[in-house]
């Protein structure tokens, strides 16, 4: 099976700027930002999707998400975390990873 862009990132085959990581997970700043602070949360192992994911690495993933808004200083002002699942999910990476965004007031638009 061929690797994604982010198993990529996490072999350290593609640069990326690393916010943070923990045993289950890596954060980066994504390269397409829609928001002043908009970073990919990443789990090391390769699930398509949550339905697919250990429940034993959520604590990992919340812990990474903890960390996230406090280092970018979004905790308090607000932030949206989204993951996208399948095709009408708009899934672009068949890799589980969640969206951090924050830093301004989000859209309540859907799609």
């Amino acid at each position: 099976m061929e690797k994604t862009i982010f198993e990529k990132i996490i072999a350290k085959e593609i640069p990326s700027e690393i916010i943070f990581e923990n045993s289950d997970t890596i954060v980066i700043n994504d390269n397409q930002p829609q928001a002043p602070v908009h970073c990919i949360v990443i789990t090391r192992k390769r699930f398509c999707n949550i339905v697919e994911m250990e429940p034993s690495i959520f604590g990992s993933v919340q812990q990474a998400i903890i960390e996230t808004v406090r280092i970018k200083g979004i905790s308090r002002s607000g932030y949206r975390i989204v993951t996208n699942v399948g095709e009408n999910g708009r899934q672009s990476v068949a890799h589980l990873h969640f969206h951090v965004l924050g830093g301004v007031q989000l859209s309540s638009r859907i799609g």
